[in-house]
């Protein structure tokens, strides 16, 4: 009851993206993107940014993004389902069973890129810039959501 819920709740986001998609894509996993939002949804739920709106505002705005630059339906997926390793209950594994390897990879590569902490900005730099070629290296699309995530980030700068 409480996906249904979740899914009427944000049925004009979920429709928005698949429609931002469709556009360059026609061929469109609309049932992946909607699995993926909701999952992210029902992860994020209670959530909420600096600005006072849900969490999940926050993924669909960096899906939003890949969107823009064309990627694909799992490229957009793991977008929706960047930070529900970091910043939730659920695991990568739970990403994997839901949505396959291919996704869970991406996300995992996000989630490497955000979570090493350093002793000085310098050291911050050069680590940030081994990470981003270590993860073109695997797949490129792992340096597109993150950054989409930045730049949607940075478009709600003022709440920080």
């Amino acid at each position: 009851m409480a996906v249904l819920e979740t899914q009427e709740k944000h049925q004009e986001l979920i429709d928005e993206l698949i429609a931002d998609v469709s556009a360059y894509n026609p061929e469109v996993d609309r049932d992946l993107i909607t699995r993926a939002f909701l999952f992210a949804a029902h992860a994020h739920e209670g959530q909420q940014r600096r600005s006072g709106e849900d969490f999940v505002l926050h993924p669909w705005g960096a899906a939003k993004i890949c969107a823009q630059l064309r990627l694909d339906d799992e490229t957009i997926a793991a977008a929706l389902l960047h930070d529900v390793v970091e910043d939730t209950d659920a695991e990568l594994d739970d990403v994997r069973s839901e949505f396959g390897d291919e996704i869970a990879k991406l996300v995992e590569g996000v989630t490497k890129l955000t979570r090493v902490q350093f002793q000085s900005r310098e050291q911050a730099e050069a680590e940030n810039y081994r990470k981003l070629i270590m993860a073109m290296a695997e797949d490129v699309r792992v340096i597109l959501i993150k950054l989409a995530d930045r730049l949607h980030n940075l478009r709600e700068i003022e709440y920080l």
